[in-house]
């Protein structure tokens, strides 16, 4: 199949974005793991075909207040150490778009007003998320 044009009567402006923005950094629950059973049911499918990031807590808590957000996510991660052999924690990785080790790109800058940290910390009985006034 191939897309040859498109007719449009009208172009409609972008509503503006709004003024808060949010981020939030943190483990599955972040990444919207097993969030989605629209399509799929638990109990049919492998527990990572119900992944949907826009279905996590952060965009669901961000469309609530009206602000952007931006995920830096990755199931399995942890802060001290992770899960499923994974060779990174999120110190190593929270300001790179490649979230491996040895990447050396970093993200933009960008003016977060809150920053949600939600990494589940077994070591110090810590519960999360935390929150930080930007």
């Amino acid at each position: 199949m191939e897309l040859v044009g498109l007719l449009c009567e009208d172009v409609l402006t972008l509503p503006a974005k709004p003024v808060r923005k949010l981020e939030f950094i943190g483990n599955s629950i972040t990444c919207g793991t097993v969030s989605d059973v629209s399509e799929i049911l638990c109990d049919k499918n492998q527990w990572y075909d119900l992944h949907n990031a826009y279905m996590a807590y952060g965009p669901r808590t961000a469309s609530e207040l009206n602000a952007q957000w931006h995920l830096t996510s990755v199931s399995g991660i942890g802060l001290i150490h992770s899960c499923c052999n994974m060779d990174i924690v999120m110190p190593q990785v929270f300001d790179k778009v490649n979230q491996r080790a040895n990447a050396g790109i970093l993200k933009t800058i960008r003016q977060m007003q809150l920053l949600f940290v939600w990494v589940k910390m077994m070591v110090f009985r810590i519960r999360p998320p935390f929150a930080v006034l930007m």
